[in-house]
């Protein structure tokens, strides 16, 4: 996680060109999710869940929000670049591989590309 501590940082920028929403269970923060949208395609840029509130529904209503916030935006794919153990989650949300990509935090890795019809 280090050594992608840059390219996971949410900034004011990314809130200002992108849409976030983050899920809160009782007073702890449960997951956040960030998608940018260009034209006909939108990218789920994050979407992270805490360990401790995984498999309670959180990351399947962020990613529900993503694909409503992408679609009523113009959208009708979201591209998805995944870590290796989330691909799972998405193709279960119905994505489609569509490759690899490398990753952008660590030469030398490549990580799943799924896309979302929407």
């Amino acid at each position: 996680m280090l050594a992608c501590a840059a390219e996971l940082t949410l900034t004011p920028a990314d809130c200002a060109t992108s849409s976030v929403q983050v899920a809160v269970e009782g007073d702890e923060i449960a997951g956040v999710v960030q998608v940018a949208i260009e034209g006909d395609e939108a990218d789920l840029t994050k979407l992270f869940i805490a360990p401790s509130t995984m498999r309670n529904g959180a990351g399947r209503r962020l990613f529900d929000w993503a694909a409503h916030t992408a679609r009523q935006n113009g959208a009708k794919w979201l591209r998805i670049e995944a870590d290796p153990g989330a691909a799972g989650f998405y193709r279960r949300m119905g994505a489609i591989d569509d490759g690899v990509t490398p990753s952008g935090s660590i030469p030398g890795r490549f990580l799943p590309r799924l896309k979302y019809r929407l």
